[in-house]
């Protein structure tokens, strides 16, 4: 689905599943930019995704986050540059928030 085909509706049932839901541009190898609508994963997704990374199946985790959290965006440009689905695959990652701790030896 092309970004500029996404309504409101789609962006608000997106972000009542996933709750975070962001575009992001990245540069493509040809100078120009291609947009990306990504949401944050949710436990299940997290789940299905690690239950396959420890089944050693890198490529079937990979399609997870996409099929999930990939909401928009020419995807087929993976196949061309490495750099753009780490990038994109880092962002959906990235929105799984680290939250501030407090520790203490004991």
């Amino acid at each position: 689905m092309n970004v500029k085909d996404v309504t409101p509706e789609q962006i608000a049932e997106w972000k009542g599943k996933l709750k975070v839901v962001k575009k992001i541009t990245v540069p493509t190898l040809g100078g120009g930019k291609a947009e990306f609508i990504i949401g944050r994963p949710t436990r299940e997704i997290l789940d299905a995704y690690g239950f396959q990374l420890d089944k050693d199946n890198q490529k079937k985790a990979r399609e997870i986050l996409q099929n999930n959290c990939i909401l928009a965006g020419d995807i087929s440009l993976f196949a061309d540059d490495v750099n753009i689905e780490n990038t994109v695959m880092n962002k959906v990652t990235g929105l799984l928030e680290k939250l501030e701790v407090e520790e203490e030896e004991l």
